[in-house]
């Protein structure tokens, strides 16, 4: 009999079928390991080529002598006019895609700053390099951060919007003139959407039967999109600056929502001690009266003021921070100082587990657009205040300009299918006007508007901050989780200044990094090791600083710090430095390029050399990078505008139809983030405005709106 063999597979046991299932996961993972660092590597290599044209191109050109005039126009259009194509190339590798304004909005933008400069090639070079290096740099936002801007720009779905469009009242032109679906001209035109704008015309149409109209100058994103990730957005660009030194790159918003759509909540109580004290010092000085705020004004309990902001508080759903929610760049903060709170904020956790914010429109606009109320309330967004019409006592009509823009986030085009195109300028009349358009827009219409108040626009508050950051050992990873969450007066009150926990994407990083071009790039991808939080400074008023009408007729801002604002700021600056030593930071960048000696780089490894760089800072010409977002004071109340909240001329007489309520109304800063104060004062105004135009003695609360 013939043997036969027969080759035999034996079952593994389970712990062998374990040992092998591991095997092959931990292959798995080692090849998707490699192929991630590969292209990482590739990433990287894409980026530095990248950057080191940008670099070798656009960086800033203080030693340039141009002899001519020509010389310095061909010097101009060699260098800034053209942008070569391998720059291109690059950006379309290494970005989502080139933002719609780089072809024609920012080369215009900056040859006409350059023009006005009188030939600044230094400034118009940081212009582009900044502008440059922030979109080449948005390649190293982390992969969360894609993930955002992907399911942020879902917006509101047809059916949804469909449904919203049912309640709409839509306006209609007639002889050139916007007016309502009734034919009427409107009860109230309010112009500008941000948080006052928003907050009055919510509680018009819920309190009254009257037709408002809301004027925008911005877009109408849909509803269900966080704006605040977009910076075309911004007014100008996000590239606005002060025009007599560009010191300061100043933040507003353009959009429906208004600041409150590219900002982050942050939420500070009109009832802080520091907030209440600045209110009181108006009373006392008869800016604005007492029972506006006060239910008892002999006691001053801030009734008023607290159910006001009560209101706003449930309406907004401003919120408490849990200890849980500070991430490890505001633990570098909270930890290292002993005066350091958490933020109240206007942000909540949708079903992805995203920070979502509550702007103003998400609170009060489309509430009151898209619902079944007393009045009727109707928009007309990317139309530009001209100027506003008056009679010397009476303003009867104001001119718009319909400029809408292309964006890179879905917006609603022509809400009203009106027939109306790009430039078309129409008259809109009202028996009542509101403006609403936030220090800078509401300045610019006044001072358009020649209504003869010589005080329009000056003094302006503009809380200048500037961020400070550290390198460390550990992993800091600053946008993980909830960016903002800390914040902290200083030691001694009366020095007027804040830390505020901060966040910024890479591309910010490398626009503000003080060092060289290898200095950025190291940085930059060491990123997740970076963190840090700004100082800013509550300014004390000047005359000097204001908001202006330029001789081309465009809005402008002169702004200097006063020599004890300066003495503050360096002061809290050091402080900083301090606190990010002691947290442990291994060095400490200032965003600044002021060469005070040849070893000086903005990079410091102790806080001694740090401090002595600060002490010595004259804040030159666009080689310090500092930003605003809380403009305010240039329509005073007692000044510009009267306790009634209407504009008043020299003579003293006022405006019977012409309101300001905004951020510019604040005598002085309001002494902290406004936001919730701007929320707060609309509120008030809003329910002053509702009494003085009912016909009964109406007697309602906050909480039956």
């Amino acid at each position: 009999m013939k043997t036969v063999f027969r080759k035999t597979i034996a079952t593994p046991s389970w712990q062998e079928a374990e040992k092998l299932a591991a095997e092959k996961c931990l292959e798995q993972s080692r090849k998707a390991e490699e192929a991630e660092l590969g292209a990482e590597k590739q990433r990287i290599e894409i980026i530095e080529a990248l950057h080191q044209r940008v670099v070798d191109y656009l960086f800033p050109k203080d030693d340039v002598r141009i002899d001519s005039k020509r010389g310095a126009i061909n010097y101009f259009r060699d260098h800034f006019e053209i942008i070569p194509n391998d720059i291109k190339k690059l950006l379309t590798i290494a970005t989502y895609k080139i933002p719609n304004v780089l072809e024609v909005d920012i080369r215009q933008s900056v040859f006409k700053v350059w023009q006005e400069e009188g030939g600044d090639i230094a400034y118009a070079a940081n212009l582009l390099r900044k502008f440059y290096l922030q979109a080449a740099y948005q390649v190293f936002s982390n992969p969360s951060d894609k993930e955002k801007r992907s399911s942020m720009e879902e917006g509101t779905s047809s059916a949804e919007f469909t449904k919203y469009m049912a309640a709409y009242h839509p306006v209609k032109i007639v002889d050139k003139k916007i007016v309502s679906s009734d034919g009427k001209p409107f009860d109230y035109v309010i112009i500008g959407s941000g948080p006052a704008g928003s907050v009055i015309a919510n509680k018009l149409v819920k309190s009254l039967d009257v037709n408002v109209l809301l004027v925008e100058k911005g877009a109408f994103i849909e509803p269900g999109i966080n704006t605040e990730y977009f910076t075309d957005l911004f007014e100008s660009h996000n590239m606005r600056t002060n025009d007599n030194n560009h010191m300061l790159y100043v933040r507003n918003g353009e959009a429906v929502g208004g600041g409150s759509a590219i900002n982050v909540n942050l939420a500070f109580s009109p009832l802080l001690p520091s907030i209440k004290e600045k209110i009181s010092n108006w009373i006392k000085d008869g800016r604005i009266n007492s029972d506006f705020i006060h239910g008892n004004t002999t006691s001053q309990d801030f009734e008023k003021l607290a159910r006001a902001y009560d209101w706003v508080k449930k309406e907004i759903g401003t919120r408490e921070i849990a200890d849980y929610e500070i991430n490890a760049n505001n633990r570098i903060l909270y930890d290292g100082y002993n005066k350091s709170a958490k933020y109240d904020l206007n942000q909540h956790l949708n079903e992805r587990g995203e920070y979502v914010k509550t702007s103003a429109a998400d609170a009060f606009l489309y509430p009151a657009l898209f619902g079944n109320y007393k009045g009727k309330l109707s928009i007309i967004s990317e139309a530009a205040a001209k100027s506003l019409k008056h009679d010397g006592t009476k303003v009867t009509s104001m001119d718009i300009k319909y400029s809408p823009k292309a964006h890179s986030v879905s917006k609603i085009e022509n809400i009203n299918n009106i027939d109306i195109k790009d430039g078309d300028e129409l008259t809109i009349e009202g028996a009542n006007f509101i403006v609403s358009a936030g220090t800078l827009g509401s300045t610019e219409l006044l001072l358009k508007s020649d209504l003869g108040n010589s005080k329009i626009g000056n003094g302006l508050i503009m809380h200048p901050s500037i961020g400070l950051g550290g390198i460390f050992d550990q992993e800091i990873n600053i946008q993980d989780g909830l960016s903002y969450s800390v914040y902290s007066n200083a030691q001694d009150p009366s020095d007027g200044y804040f830390f505020e926990s901060m966040a910024a994407d890479p591309s910010f990083v490398a626009a503000i990094h003080p060092g060289s071009a290898s200095n950025i790039l190291e940085t930059v991808v060491d990123y997740s090791h970076l963190g840090g939080f700004g100082v800013m400074l509550v300014d004390t008023v000047s005359s000097d600083n204001k908001v202006y009408l330029k001789e081309d007729g465009e809005v402008g801002i002169d702004y200097k710090l006063s020599e004890g604002d300066v003495i503050r700021l360096k002061k809290g600056m050091c402080e900083a430095v301090d606190i990010l030593f002691k947290q442990h930071a291994k060095k400490v960048f200032i965003p600044s390029v002021e060469n005070i000696s040849s070893k000086d780089t903005g990079f410091f490894n102790n806080n001694i050399d740090a401090c002595n760089y600060i002490q010595n800072m004259t804040f030159k010409n666009h080689q310090t990078t500092m930003s605003s977002a809380h403009m305010q004071a240039t329509n005073k109340l007692g000044e510009v505008i009267s306790t009634d909240f209407k504009l008043i001329a020299d003579d003293g007489h006022e405006y019977d139809n012409l309101y300001v309520c905004d951020s510019s109304v604040f005598p002085t800063s309001v002494g902290a983030n406004p936001m919730q104060s701007i929320y707060t004062f609309a509120a008030l105004f809003s329910d002053q405005l509702v009494a003085a135009h009912s016909d009964e003695n109406t007697n309602y609360s906050h909480a039956e709106l």
